[in-house]
């Protein structure tokens, strides 16, 4: 088994330890700044080497029913062990848990490494072992010790964090499924956003949204994206942060650093699932008030400012070309009727339109993002220039009808269009992968006269 236990990843390979690692574990053991949180690694070289010949014999006894193991973490360029990356019992957790644990020379920190070593151990045990899960223990310290006022920023999302957003997004809400659907549910959209791992969906939210990526000391360790709903109102809509910095206290600097990114704000909104207690006790920790609970859903609410008004018609609520608004906000707006009316350039968001009816329209250059739009009907629209880019067919997988349309010229790409039936259409001069679809069918043709 020992020698299946070499994990390779881009910048760090975590391989087993041998008797030749003493002296660079020793060198390591001599950092206060490994000693100070893991004290029981202040051995002797005597002690050292006893504990590491047991580590060496464990190898052989690798059970993937009874997971304990550790690693060096060697850095594939300098060929060097800069720490060590395992799992082992703790009498803290269920006996069927595993704790993380790991060091890194203060030569090689804040370069993301022990995320990596991390992310690859853990990567590899929930697909060789039977491990349901896997817990970090944090050594509780004051932010003030931890420099976190210092070190936790807020940048503005651009286009190139897309993907490493996307990477560390997937980290997180896949960490928070394993541990909190117990693999017997399906996860509500709360604990499993949709597009939390796709990189378009990150792109979009960039695009169109208050997107902030947080950095510790200089790596981007996570993001935050705002939805602000109107000129005193906004909503959290999604936070997260590796696994790997869980329990540091970055999630309550965040939250204070978005709040002074827009002091406007005078009431704030978020959801969460009703599965995840450690949210529900962290955001009335940070001063929220539940206002609705479900076991899907828990809705909150915190006001700074108390400014109760509905609608909104005032100088100061100009928008960006210097125009006068009318804004309304958590308004019953319900059976409302608009007829021969400029409403250009209104915005929408978090509204219920269900059952409404919009008809005779110049919609010309609008956005249609992020709606769910179950049963609902398209008919006699012109859709030149439409770009229809990730969408999908719910959760129950309903297919869409088409009927009597012109889609002359358009291109399919990238979808997913199996057990699709094209029945009476016209398809002169279509083309499949390149190739015509009148080749194809002479094709289909030919082979049939053969049989």
């Amino acid at each position: 088994m020992k020698s299946q236990l070499i994990i390779q990843s881009s910048s760090i390979t975590l391989r087993p330890l041998t008797l030749e690692d003493q002296d660079a574990l020793y060198a390591l053991t001599r950092q206060p700044e490994i000693t100070d949180i893991l004290p029981e690694w202040r051995m002797t070289e005597e002690q050292l080497h006893g504990f590491l010949q047991f580590v060496v014999g464990s190898y052989e006894q690798f059970d993937p029913k009874d997971v304990r193991v550790m690693l060096a973490v060697v850095h594939n360029k300098d060929q060097q062990v800069i720490g060590w990356c395992g799992v082992f019992p703790n009498d803290m957790l269920d006996s069927d848990d595993r704790e993380v644990a790991y060091a890194i020379s203060r030569d090689y920190r804040n370069k993301g490494y022990v995320t990596e070593a991390v992310n690859a151990l853990t990567t590899y045990l929930f697909e060789h072992t039977l491990l349901d899960r896997i817990v970090g223990i944090v050594k509780p310290a004051p932010a003030s010790s931890l420099g976190l006022q210092s070190q936790v920023q807020l940048r503005r999302a651009c286009q190139e964090d897309a993907e490493v957003l996307t990477e560390i997004c997937t980290r997180a809400f896949d960490h928070a499924i394993r541990v909190w659907a117990k693999g017997d549910t399906v996860p509500d959209s709360n604990l499993c956003p949709p597009g939390y791992s796709s990189v378009r969906m990150h792109s979009y939210v960039i695009r169109e949204w208050d997107y902030y990526v947080i950095e510790w000391d200089g790596c981007i360790i996570g993001g935050v994206s705002v939805n602000v709903l109107g000129s005193r109102h906004a909503r959290m809509d999604k936070i997260f942060i590796d696994p790997v910095y869980h329990g540091r206290g970055i999630g309550s600097q965040v939250f204070r650093l978005v709040e002074a990114e827009f002091p406007e704000i005078g009431i704030w909104k978020l959801e969460t699932s009703g599965r995840q207690r450690d949210n529900h006790h962290f955001y009335e920790k940070m001063g929220y008030i539940c206002l609705y609970a479900s076991e899907d859903e828990y809705g909150y609410e915190k006001i700074i400012t108390i400014e109760p008004v509905i609608q909104l018609p005032s100088e100061e609520l100009s928008n960006v070309k210097g125009e006068t608004v009318t804004e309304f906000y958590q308004a019953d707006l319900g059976s409302l009727r608009f007829s021969t009316s400029n409403l250009r350039d209104i915005r929408m968001t978090d509204c219920n339109l269900s059952g409404g009816k919009f008809t005779n329209l110049n919609m010309t250059g609008i956005l249609l993002a992020d709606l769910r739009l179950t049963d609902s009907k398209v008919e006699f629209c012109a859709m030149d220039g439409v770009h229809f880019q990730d969408t999908h067919l719910g959760q129950d997988r309903v297919p869409m009808r088409w009927e009597h349309c012109d889609l002359k010229g358009s291109h399919f790409n990238d979808c997913d269009l199996s057990d699709v039936q094209l029945e009476q259409c016209q398809v002169a001069g279509m083309k499949i992968n390149g190739v015509a679809i009148e080749v194809l069918l002479a094709a289909y043709e030919s082979m049939k006269a053969k049989r």
